[in-house]
């Protein structure tokens, strides 16, 4: 089960290498989810702490819970934080509370689009293949 919005970032880059991997593996079946649509869902993953998206919830055919995969593998966090700190206007766009978010979203628009490029391309150097190991790691519980 994939849990996730369609704004989601994370979830654009996250999405099709889960996609590719049910495709190589006949024993894996993909069911999406938009969280917005599905409350109770939500709650029920928020209750198990589990508050990011995307997730990738794994069951095995009796639809017991194996384990789970979120948000982006590990080594993009430190990507991230380091954008961050390289672009400091988006958290300050964010943060103003002056701003309505209809004006949030204009003036951040911009920095959005860069920082997907720059997603595309961590995904397309190394962060794919870290996406795929941990996923994997995941789907050896079963």
């Amino acid at each position: 089960l994939v849990f996730t919005e369609p704004w989601c970032a994370d979830s654009l880059m996250n999405l099709p290498i889960l996609l590719k991997m049910a495709e190589c593996a006949s024993n894996l079946e993909v069911r999406i989810f938009v969280r917005a649509q599905y409350p109770d869902l939500q709650k029920y993953f928020e209750d198990q702490g589990l508050k990011n998206i995307p997730l990738f919830w794994i069951m095995d055919h009796d639809f017991q819970p194996l384990g789970y995969w979120m948000e982006r593998p590990k080594p993009a966090y430190p990507k991230i934080e380091r954008w961050m700190q390289r672009n400091p206007e988006f958290g300050l766009i964010r943060n103003d509370a002056s701003l309505s978010d209809e004006e949030k979203k204009i003036k951040l628009q911009p920095i959005s689009d860069q920082f997907v490029d720059e997603m595309w391309n961590w995904y397309d150097t190394d962060l794919q293949s870290f996406t795929t190991s941990e996923v994997w790691e995941e789907l050896k519980k079963g």
